[in-house]
């Protein structure tokens, strides 16, 4: 108890509700365009314009936007449970994935009539 921590975690601002979550396999850059993270949707749904939070296995968490989806090369609006799945994020330096690291999607939260 009471101890200082070395390496701060950190933690980002949330906006709207969870929508899905993946379980995350990689993370690599596609020439030209970012970084493309990948996983299995084990949860909801991710589409395209969500807020995605990516929880590294020791805590810290790095917040992005999910600007394109592609699955086996097709690109998609969405994705569902089930489905693996590349979400190119608008980040500015690839990150480690581990296979313990998780994705939170923040869906837009407009009904659709």
């Amino acid at each position: 108890e009471g101890k200082v921590e070395e390496n701060k975690i950190t933690k980002v601002e949330r906006t709207g509700e969870l929508t899905g979550t993946l379980k995350l396999v990689d993370c690599f850059a596609l020439t030209g365009r970012g970084y493309v993270i990948t996983g299995e949707v084990e949860s909801g749904v991710i589409c395209v314009g969500d807020e995605v939070i990516v929880i590294k296995e020791d805590g810290n968490e790095i917040k992005a936007k999910a600007v394109e989806l592609q699955v086996f090369r097709d690109v998609i609006e969405s994705a569902e449970v089930g489905e693996f799945v590349g979400v190119l994020v608008d980040l500015e330096e690839k990150i480690e994935i581990t296979n313990r690291d998780k994705m939170e999607v923040y869906g837009k939260q407009e009904t659709e009539q």
